[in-house]
């Protein structure tokens, strides 16, 4: 068996395939990173909830209540951001599997082998 010249059109037909599967890895990661990010503001969220819980209202304990009030605004505004972010890697995604399956639809080699 020799090749002539056809593990360099087999390779050329996958390059397509192998770089949308490239690209299906990174975004995934991309989703897996702002999920993780939601979590963790989330829990950094229930914190200062619970700390706000245990103020007793002393004029001390009013400055913390801001404290804490405007760091649950930060932190519903980088949620949103992230929830942003979120759906448009998820298009993203659901767009390279797509044109992945294109790709493999359109996949056709034609190898002829000499003895």
């Amino acid at each position: 068996m020799r090749d002539s010249g056809t593990h360099a059109e087999v390779s050329q037909a996958l390059q397509p395939i192998l770089e949308k599967k490239a690209t299906i890895a990174a975004l995934t990661t991309q989703l897996a990173d702002r999920q993780r990010a939601v979590q963790q503001v989330s829990d950094d969220e229930q914190r200062v909830r619970e700390n706000l819980g245990a103020l007793k209202g002393t004029a001390e304990e009013k400055q913390l209540v801001k404290r804490y009030t405007d760091q649950l605004t930060s932190a519903e505004d980088r949620i949103a951001a992230l929830h942003r972010e979120q759906a448009d890697v998820e298009a993203a995604l659901a767009q390279a599997r797509s044109e992945l399956q294109q790709l493999l639809g359109q996949l056709a080699i034609d190898v002829t082998l000499d003895d």
